[in-house]
């Protein structure tokens, strides 16, 4: 297995709590990986961790085999970009100026965009179905169309591994699936490995490569979503009896009811 992320006894909190301690884990390259859990169960503070937005207090997080800490900003923004979630940013901003955020790190001129990077925005304007309105100021788009904005940007930042925090939040139906399907081809095309934290289950069974499940800062399975999709797994995660189904599309069991025990 090639590793993306190795995270060796990570200990993470807020504000003297300890959110998360002694957690190790591997995320294998090339492969999208969701993170699962109830609220408060630290998969949040786990992204932002790797994504270096929360400083950790102990423990090693190795990027491609490099351990993160004798890295500079620099370096790890050419190989890891991260999305947020709920991204702000004013809105009288042009959609083409925000994705072209994107390309800082790889910019040896900060007041000039090269060939190449003017070539990877008009690609992550194209994956992300957003090049229609560029020249549209943010506060002119829906919130579906946003989001797709913030990923063209992360996209724009060409790195080989994407982590988001929860991309669908907010988002009516079919928008969620518009992200979640670029995030899929964008994997299955471009072999960009994508770690994401994602409330519907099967979204996660649907999309993933591999499923984390967590609970009160641990990770309790993290398997394959055939293998975590169960009603033992779904009982220890989030305290439901769940009815499960088989997908014949997806191939894995999605959750059609449950009820709370």
């Amino acid at each position: 297995m090639k590793k993306a992320i190795d995270i060796k006894k990570l200990k993470v909190g807020y504000d003297k709590k300890i959110i998360i301690e002694d957690l190790d884990l591997t995320l294998e390259k090339g492969k999208i990986t969701s993170i699962i859990g109830a609220n408060g169960c630290g998969k949040s503070t786990l992204l932002k961790s790797i994504g270096r937005i929360l400083k950790k207090e102990k423990g090693n997080i190795f990027l491609l085999d490099k351990d993160m800490n004798d890295m500079k900003s620099k370096e790890i923004a050419e190989k890891l970009a991260i999305l947020s979630q709920n991204p702000t940013a004013p809105s009288q901003l042009k959609v083409e100026e925000l994705v072209s955020y994107g390309r800082y790190p790889h910019r040896s001129n900060i007041n000039k965009l090269s060939n190449q990077d003017k070539e990877k925005i008009e690609w992550a304007l194209k994956v992300t179905n957003t090049i229609e309105f560029r020249n549209r100021e943010l506060s002119d788009l829906s919130g579906g169309q946003r989001q797709r904005v913030w990923l063209a940007m992360a996209l724009a930042q060409d790195t080989d591994i994407l982590l988001l925090d929860e991309p669908t939040t907010f988002l009516d139906m079919s928008h969620q699936l518009e992200v979640l399907n670029i995030v899929k081809k964008l994997n299955d095309k471009e072999g960009c490995t994508v770690v994401m934290v994602l409330h519907d289950i099967n979204h996660a069974a649907k999309y993933s490569d591999f499923i984390v499940a967590m609970k009160k800062g641990k990770i309790l399975y993290n398997d394959e979503p055939n293998s975590i999709m169960n009603r033992k797994v779904l009982k220890d995660i989030y305290n439901i009896d769940a009815d499960l189904i088989k997908s014949e599309n997806y191939n894995v069991p999605l959750c059609l009811n449950y009820e709370l025990l």
